[in-house]
């Protein structure tokens, strides 16, 4: 059976660690790692934290001071029946930043806790993908960015980066109508199941013009190939996104958590204009023309 060792977890992964775990600890602050995460870097994962009071150690120390100056907890009071009183008025506690530490360095000016008062909403996602995501590598893997990369970028209030790939999905719709007119003149959508449509698409091919099935094709490829960015950079985006807009946050705000709220956080409404105006713009242009 997995038995979880009490309060670690590794400092590169965050997952918990386990008794049957290969663990290696940093020679300099004592940081656990799994000796594959260790390896695959090459060094401590806080290694940017070494000889400040941010370090290890020297947290963990603190730590230790502080519970043990905390005094225990009272004994679970009973009903005056010799029974006990549950603890339903108990809080529950989420970790909203992913097992990361709030004192956590994203960069040399910008905790976790800060990065998160801005990232607002999934941070639980975000915070260890900021940590992980750096000189080493700049590659994470982002679903929705995948699917819906414009209304992604909007939504998490990237507007210049969200402009650029809604401009560039336009241009892969526009491409592709020549050939989607070519098709609707074959009378190709009267026909009955996908498998005769194409059938009679392939029937046809000789007498469509092989320009327009470049054009097509190129307008395919652009739009997988800002999907596919969006998937792998996205995330590396933000973090830049969020970095350099809490930095200029700390320097000009009189008031950082509000402003974190109001520049930070998400839009739902400008990630369905992302998500599905520029599918339906290129139709909308192409009846113009």
């Amino acid at each position: 059976m997995s038995i979880e060792q009490k309060n670690l977890s590794c400092s590169l992964c965050h997952s918990y660690l386990f008794e049957e775990d290969d663990v290696v600890y940093c020679p300099v602050c004592g940081a656990p790692h799994h000796r594959e995460c260790y390896n695959s870097i090459g060094h401590c994962a806080l290694e940017q934290t070494h000889g400040t009071d941010m370090q290890y150690d020297k947290l963990k120390q603190k730590q230790q001071e502080e519970q043990a100056k905390t005094p225990p907890k009272e004994e679970t009071k009973t009903d005056g029946q010799g029974g006990f009183n549950p603890p339903f008025n108990s809080p529950i506690y989420f970790d909203l930043l992913g097992g990361v530490p709030k004192e956590q360095l994203i960069e040399e000016d910008v905790t976790a806790e800060d990065a998160a008062k801005f990232v607002f909403s999934n941070t639980m996602r975000y915070i260890p993908k900021f940590v992980k995501l750096g000189k080493q590598s700049k590659i994470s893997w982002n679903f929705l960015a995948l699917l819906f990369p414009c209304g992604w970028f909007l939504s998490r209030k990237m507007y210049k980066n969200g402009i650029i790939v809604g401009f560039l999905n336009v241009i892969s719709g526009l491409l592709s109508i020549p050939l989607q007119k070519v098709i609707l003149n074959l009378g190709v959508m009267e026909t009955g199941s996908y498998f005769e449509m194409t059938q009679k698409v392939m029937a046809n091919i000789g007498n469509i013009s092989p320009a327009v099935i470049y054009i097509a094709f190129i307008g395919m490829w652009i739009g997988l190939a800002v999907s596919l960015f969006s998937a792998l950079f996205g995330d590396y985006l933000y973090k830049c996104h969020t970095v350099n807009t809490v930095r200029q946050l700390k320097k000009t705000s009189d008031d950082f958590d509000t402003d974190c709220r109001k520049k930070g956080g998400t839009s739902l409404f400008l990630f369905f204009i992302g998500a599905f105006a520029v599918r339906y713009i290129p139709a909308l242009i192409s009846t113009l023309i």
